[in-house]
């Protein structure tokens, strides 16, 4: 660290100190379970997926793909042992604006196996979303680890961005070599019949175990936020170049021992920017970047070091002020509690507080976020490992 980031960073400290956040008020989750037995709950993601306007919930285990009915949360299963195990990523959205959403679906997870595991699917509704969809299978690197939708390229069309876990070939312990292939797929006028169009933006970072996709400059191209073993890097489309910038150098200590495992984005006063981030991979540490106007330095605050195997995160405006909140989940537990769960922190008073959501009920593998009811509050849909459940957590906050 030069003197001149070190110096940048007291003053962000110093102007933290400063700031008087105005208290927030108190908020309540309501817990639902919605699945009891979903296996490994890889991932979870919410979409509108029968066109009536309410977002539905999405989940993948091992070998299916299923997706629960707002609001009677009833279960559908389109994908049943028709990818290569296991399940490990989806992505759900409206690419074509017809008000169902598409999906994306990455498999054949065995992170051992650089060479030949990983697999790519593109989900194709055949009429009712109730009924088991087609799978058609894409191009694919070894393996694939996280999946997003998003435009970054601007043209105002979605694609879908893949993030494998390790570069191609590379051995453990240290998974050293070929970069992970950042990859960017654009479909076609016909997903399941003509040819994907592929790109890599990045194959320079190893262990990139999950990113972000979001605005960073107000263009219409949206960047990526990557979390690797290099730390947390900001990945812009330039015109016809991709460009990469450090944001977050992950927990400190050696190479191997610091990389950022998790990532979001956010915004924490007056509209500054917030990057929260778990720390190593599959790590104990919950970190936040704030970033000030007046300098181009990012501050790393540390929330917690207890989680046992950080590995759901999320930034979201929970209580209806201003500022996000960061919700994490823990899958192993904890070095404090010796006891799994979710929880969320808010900057209030000048200080982090945190808040527990999920005592001991949720080995927490994936989080997300969204109103689910209507009622202009965020709800967290959550899924676990150990648990093998899936819960929603009603927003129970009186918003002004």
């Amino acid at each position: 660290m030069t003197m001149r980031t070190l110096m940048g960073m007291l003053v962000v400290l110093g102007a933290i100190a400063l700031i008087r956040i105005p208290q927030k008020q108190e908020l309540r989750f309501e817990e639902q379970t919605i699945e009891a037995e979903l296996g490994i709950g890889y991932g979870v993601a919410v979409a509108d997926m029968n066109g009536d306007r309410k977002p539905d919930v999405i989940a993948v285990n091992e070998n299916q793909v299923r997706w629960y009915e707002n609001p009677t949360w009833q279960k559908h299963v389109i994908v049943s042992d028709a990818t290569p195990r296991d399940n490990v990523c989806i992505a759900a959205a409206d690419i074509d604006g017809d008000g169902y959403a598409e999906l994306a679906l990455g498999a054949h997870w065995k992170p051992s196996d650089t060479e030949k595991s990983g697999s790519v699917h593109w989900l194709q509704r055949q009429g009712d979303p109730r009924k088991p969809w087609k799978v058609v299978d894409l191009e694919s690197e070894p393996t694939v680890h996280r999946m997003r939708w998003g435009d970054v390229d601007g043209d105002r069309k979605l694609e879908l961005i893949m993030a494998p876990l390790h570069g191609r070939g590379n051995k453990p312990p240290a998974y050293e070599g070929a970069g992970s292939r950042l990859t960017i797929y654009r479909p076609p006028a016909k997903p399941d019949s003509e040819p994907w169009t592929r790109e890599i933006a990045d194959e320079s970072m190893h262990q990139t175990h999950n990113f972000w996709v979001g605005d960073w400059s107000g263009a219409p191209a949206k960047s990526i936020l990557l979390a690797g073993r290099e730390g947390v890097h900001l990945i812009t489309r330039k015109a016809d170049r991709w460009q990469r910038m450090l944001v977050g150098e992950g927990s400190p200590g050696e190479a191997l021992k610091r990389p950022a495992g998790e990532v979001r984005a956010g915004r924490w006063w007056r509209g500054h920017r917030m990057i929260a981030a778990v720390e190593p991979m599959h790590g104990n540490t919950l970190a936040v970047y704030l970033q000030e106007d007046s300098t181009p330095a990012w501050n790393r605050n540390v929330l917690t070091d207890q989680l046992g195997e950080g590995h759901a995160l999320w930034c979201g405006d929970l209580d209806g002020k201003r500022g996000d909140e960061v919700v994490v989940g823990w899958r192993n537990p904890s070095r404090d509690t010796q006891r799994v769960g979710v929880a969320f922190y808010r900057l209030s008073e000048s200080r982090w507080e945190r808040i527990l959501i999920d005592d001991n009920g949720m080995a927490c593998e994936d989080v997300t976020a969204a109103d689910l009811n209507g009622d202009g509050k965020l709800d967290l849909i959550a899924s676990g490992r150990a648990t093998h459940n899936l819960k929603v957590y009603w927003n129970r906050a009186a918003h002004p």
